[in-house]
């Protein structure tokens, strides 16, 4: 999933879930209002094309996930384990999970400069507060 680009799938950029649902095996991607669904028995995604994605896992996974996500198991505390298995920091966390070399390094990250508050400046305050985590100079 990148901003501004169709869905990636199978290595196939598919951007035609607009007008009718694409099924692939058990998956199934749609638009609904503003977020793209991808959904399976396992598995919920919605992402709005911006910045806000929810993932939602079937309950049989209770306790048996790792990621970005967290571990899945209702313990905040303890979702910032790396890949090798120990708890770290924001940005330690994050380039532990990098899968691919086609995701930008955190060293070389560029801010997205468009301003999502563009337009609803009531919002503003919160997303500042909300958001800095992300913005912070940590993460360069």
């Amino acid at each position: 999933m990148v901003r501004g680009r169709g869905l990636l799938i199978n290595d196939l950029e598919v951007d035609d879930y607009d007008t009718h649902p694409l099924i692939f095996g058990d998956i199934t991607v749609f638009r609904s209002g503003l977020f793209i669904i991808i959904n399976s028995t396992d598995f919920l995604l919605k992402w709005d094309e911006k910045t806000r994605v929810y993932v939602t896992v079937s309950q049989q996974y209770l306790d048996r996930t790792s990621g970005l996500c967290g571990n899945n198991n209702e313990d905040q505390s303890d979702d910032l384990i790396t890949a090798s298995g120990v708890i770290g920091s924001i940005d330690d966390m994050a380039r532990s999970w990098q899968l691919s070399s086609q995701c930008a390094s955190l060293n070389n990250y560029t801010a997205d400069s468009s301003d999502p508050c563009f337009g609803h400046d009531e919002r503003r305050s919160w997303a500042t507060t909300n958001c800095d985590i992300l913005t912070s100079t940590s993460l360069n």
